[in-house]
């Protein structure tokens, strides 16, 4: 995992430098900028750059399934949206072809139990699914929550985290049915791990190539 945080530490680097090129090079050839100027490059900078980080989150974050054979989309998807049983607080919602699998913050059965854990923020895992390649994109969603007297007092931020987390496990003996078993409420640390890594290593396991993603 490191050798890939430090892949993503020298792209985005390398874009850096790249835009450095760039202005120095406008500024060589308009030396006495205007304001308007100024502020149609920033805006054309700001612009472009979640689409870097986009791009340079795939080529970084990048695993390539071992197997030799794939299972077919609607295998996976089933697979996927079978962990969203009455007994496990764990929910797959599927909209456009996207999948998104988060904890019952909203289901009465569990709000208690992850309001007592202490948590300060809420996860969803984004997860696109390319049939033609065999390939799944995944994109962490995270906000901030707070916690009430019960589920009218439940909040959750507008602004958060999107992009990758670095607790990535691979390889690991964790299959979709071993880590989401009914019935085992209390064994449960509502971390964004517990959903990732089985979804992870699910995929690789089922012959989908997985890669991390912005959008």
């Amino acid at each position: 995992m490191l050798q890939r945080f430090l892949k993503a530490v020298g792209l985005l680097f390398l874009y850096m430098g790249l835009l450095a090129i760039g202005l120095l090079v406008w500024l060589h050839y308009d030396p006495e900028p205007s304001e308007s100027s100024f502020l149609v490059v920033f805006v054309a900078m700001l612009a472009t750059f979640p689409f870097a980080m986009d791009w340079m989150g795939k080529l970084a974050f990048y695993w390539k399934s071992p197997m030799t054979t794939q299972k077919s989309l609607e295998e996976v998807k089933t697979m996927i949206l079978r962990i969203d049983h009455p007994d496990i607080p764990v929910q797959v919602t599927e909209k456009n072809g996207v999948l998104r699998i988060t904890w019952k913050y909203l289901d009465a059965r569990w709000y208690e139990i992850m309001s007592k854990q202490g948590i300060t923020e809420s996860y969803t895992l984004r997860v696109a699914l390319n049939e033609k390649k065999h390939l799944a994109t995944l994109t962490d969603i995270k906000k901030s929550i707070s916690w009430g007297k019960g589920l009218d007092f439940l909040r959750f931020g507008f602004f958060g985290f999107r992009g990758v987390s670095l607790d990535v496990e691979i390889g690991k003996a964790w299959g979709i049915t071993e880590c989401f078993r009914p019935g085992v409420i209390y064994n449960y640390r509502f971390t964004s791990s517990e959903i990732r890594n089985p979804v992870l290593n699910a995929l690789l396991e089922a012959g989908w190539d997985v890669r991390y993603g912005i959008f």
